[in-house]
């Protein structure tokens, strides 16, 4: 027996939308390959799914507070878990956070899984190429870090964690890490360092990206827009559904004539990679097919241009 585990407070609307669709993308391909998946949620009250075919497991505000060191860190708290459905269930277990798509049969993940070795989602780089992290790289000497710091330490994304009973110890390790490091410098991405750190010296670590797709970015965007669109057209009770069917979302279309016209004015002017894609998403905003692709389009475009310095103002948008 294995089973996935995922992650929900807040009771957030696109977060409950997130769950609901990586569920059934899960359950959907768990059914094409004439087999199941156990799903346990773990989720504060308000949270709790009861149409959803998971196992709820509720944590007390109090344990929610305590597991993200007084409020200050949330991203603890997916260390926390992970631990205690190993302590709990004693059965290999692969954490999969909500920002995600299913793209084939969640058994392949456990497949790739043993005592000695574990599972993230995909390596992210180093920590040399992350400016965030240059000032914890200069406490790497720190006797409070383990020498787990340095310049080609791999930074691995924490969107899939899959453990087995066996590797419970470097669970604690990384709790311990993550503290360390949070109290020297709070940046965001600690907790999957510390995962990646610690799973990595324990044995191999395996990758499950072309399992589960892990969306952010501007991707988001697009999941958010058509995700309420995918779950309108299902029952409300999804317990006992056969998803088998069920078919993903299509990315937001880019058409080639928007690609290469953002390229050529680019490169006639000069353009930075950050003012090309702003500028690429408006032309994609306005030569969309369908409405929502263009609200898609619309939001990109303007979390781009406010990623920009000028707030846009260099680029002139010529007519699309």
């Amino acid at each position: 027996m294995a089973a996935l585990v995922y992650l929900l407070y807040g009771n957030k609307p696109s977060y409950q939308n997130e769950l609901s669709y990586s569920v059934l993308t899960a359950v959907s391909h768990a059914q094409k390959s004439g087999g199941a998946v156990d799903i346990l949620l773990f989720c504060d009250e308000a949270s709790a799914r009861h149409d959803l075919p998971v196992e709820n497991i509720v944590l007390s505000p109090e344990k929610l507070e305590d597991w993200s060191l007084g409020g200050s860190y949330f991203h603890l708290i997916k260390i926390h878990v992970v631990r205690e459905a190993l302590r709990r269930f004693r059965i290999p277990i692969c954490f999969v956070d909500t920002d995600t798509e299913f793209l084939a049969a969640p058994s392949l993940l456990f497949e790739r899984m043993g005592e000695t070795s574990s599972l993230m989602h995909s390596k992210d780089g180093v920590l040399a190429e992350m400016p965030l992290w240059s000032g914890l790289l200069d406490h790497s000497a720190d006797p409070v870090v383990g020498g787990a710091l340095s310049p080609d330490a791999a930074m691995l994304n924490s969107g899939l964690i899959g453990v087995h009973p066996t590797q419970a110890m470097a669970l604690d390790q990384a709790l311990e890490l993550a503290r360390a490091l949070y109290s020297i410098a709070p940046v965001f991405n600690i907790e999957q360092f510390a995962l990646g750190a610690c799973l990595q010296a324990q044995g191999p670590v395996h990758f499950g990206a072309d399992v589960v797709a892990h969306y952010w970015g501007y991707e988001r965007f697009n999941y958010h827009e058509k995700i309420p669109g995918v779950l309108a057209g299902l029952p409300k009770d999804l317990r006992q559904v056969d998803v088998s069917s069920f078919s993903g979302i299509e990315p937001a279309e880019k058409p080639l004539s928007a690609k290469l016209r953002a390229r050529f004015w680019a490169s006639a002017k000069g353009w930075s990679d950050d003012q090309r894609f702003a500028y690429l998403a408006y032309l994609c905003s306005q030569r969309a097919r369908t409405s929502s692709d263009r609200r898609v389009w619309s939001q990109v475009h303007a979390e781009a241009l406010s990623g920009l310095s000028d707030g846009g103002a260099s680029l002139g948008l010529p007519d699309p």
